[in-house]
């Protein structure tokens, strides 16, 4: 049997969490019964956000504000690549499994054809598996992460910053471009992503996958008016109490049980379709090539109908609705 790698790499808000924990909790039958090795080397892999490779993502990008933030004083980013290579030297494998959504951009860093060379070392072939998701959902959550995190970037900033990142198309392109076979699955809400997950591996290796609980764990977003209000916080510089007090309330309302996990929270309509107007060309051109879709966008177009006055009163003011109830301990 050929040696094969396998990187998942997102993109981001796609189950990836899930599919982390679920990779790292069943490693050891992943290698015991289908030969496949999940790295779980601490220089690696990063516990609080669900046991993907961040580590390994995070040396490719070393210059990322949010990176150097995160990144644990005990973590030797500097020789990242070197413990990668002391595991595959070390484990009797056929298939090596990385996972991190943020290695969705690893062809753009510069430390990438390294990365490429010490694969190509060992493994006979280099599989991507690229979740893909709207642009809007994936950069507005992204950006009300960043503001939680404290890290103040105007909105138009960020949006302009990730047309390159989430340009799905072009990205696909760089990485065939390198020889590496890209695996494409559409992420869907109501579907198990984990087992989507793995069914694209099972069809890469040959074999198919069958590990007990494929639990999908659900994430919930922040209203859109608190994210602006945190961010016009850090914006100021106003006291950390303020913001970290804002953030707490905010963290009330999502655990409130009878909010629903609806991106629709996340911002006004005329926002989300700015965004994805940016994408229009490079989504129809993945549609076409990649996923056989003639004249159709492989999401739905009118998805969305609400305008920017009716999505305030539907689901601004019902989220405040939701605020004040957690702060007053109602339901």
């Amino acid at each position: 049997m050929k040696k094969i790698a396998i990187i998942h790499i997102g993109a981001p808000k796609t189950g990836t969490t899930s599919i982390q924990i679920f990779c790292y909790k069943n490693r050891r039958i992943l290698l015991n019964k289908y030969g496949i090795y999940y790295p779980e080397h601490k220089q690696l892999i990063r516990p609080e956000s669900g046991y993907g490779h961040h580590y390994l993502a995070f040396h490719l990008f070393k210059d990322d504000p949010i990176c150097s933030r995160i990144t644990p004083e005990y973590i030797d980013l500097d020789n990242t690549f070197e413990y990668l290579k002391e595991g595959i030297r070390n484990r009797k494998h056929k298939i090596l499994l990385l996972s991190c959504e943020r290695l969705i951009n690893s062809i753009l860093s510069n430390r990438f054809d390294k990365f490429l060379s010490i694969l190509k070392e060992t493994y006979d072939s280099i599989n991507i598996i690229l979740f893909i998701r709207k642009q809007d959902d994936i950069i507005l959550s992204m950006y009300g992460t960043r503001i939680l995190m404290g890290l103040y970037q105007s909105l138009d900033d960020f949006i302009q910053e990730s047309l390159n990142r989430f340009d799905f198309y072009s990205l696909i392109k760089k990485y065939e471009n390198k020889g590496i076979k890209v695996n494409l699955c559409v992420y869907k809400k109501e579907e198990n992503s984990v087992q989507n997950f793995l069914d694209i591996v099972s069809k890469i290796i040959e074999k198919k996958i069958i590990i007990g609980d494929t639990m999908v764990y659900e994430n919930k977003s922040l209203p859109w008016f608190v994210i602006q209000i945190m961010a016009d916080l850090l914006k100021e510089k106003l006291p950390k109490e303020n913001f970290l007090a804002l953030r707490n309330l905010g963290y009330l309302l999502i655990k409130n049980q009878n909010i629903p996990a609806n991106y629709k929270y996340l911002a006004p309509p005329s926002l989300r379709q700015k965004i994805l107007k940016a994408f229009e060309n490079s989504n129809r051109k993945l549609s076409s090539e990649y996923l056989g879709l003639v004249n159709k966008l492989w999401y739905e177009e009118n998805e969305d109908q609400l305008t920017d006055e009716d999505w305030e009163k539907e689901y601004k003011n019902r989220a405040i609705m939701h605020l004040c109830n957690s702060i007053l301990g109602g339901k």
